[in-house]
């Protein structure tokens, strides 16, 4: 009776797809963003399975923070961030083409 009133997607007959999950390492990357632990993000960076999409996504992050904020010390420091996730970004495509230009 209490599953009928309960909307579909709590409906303890639902299964949990794994597939839509992010795996445990790109979860702990974003957490780490959210928290500014941005020395602890590097090494967790290293661990993710889509390193270019993480760096990317860490970027976006730090963008959109420096444009919601006023305070000029967190704007320098979201730049300075944004241009080390650019640069990890761009260092990971370059050595993708040489692996795969070889």
């Amino acid at each position: 009776i209490e599953d009928a009133l309960l909307p579909p997607i709590y409906s303890s007959a639902k299964q949990l797809n794994t597939e839509e999950l992010l795996p445990y390492w790109e979860y702990m990357f974003i957490w780490s963003l959210f928290l500014r632990k941005h020395e602890i993000a590097k090494i967790i960076w290293t661990k993710t399975k889509h390193p270019l999409f993480m760096s990317l996504i860490a970027f976006n992050l730090c963008k959109a923070v420096k444009q919601e904020t006023n305070d000029n010390v967190l704007i320098v420091e979201m730049e300075n961030i944004m241009s080390e996730w650019s640069t990890v970004a761009i260092d990971y495509l370059n050595e993708c083409y040489q692996m795969f230009s070889e």
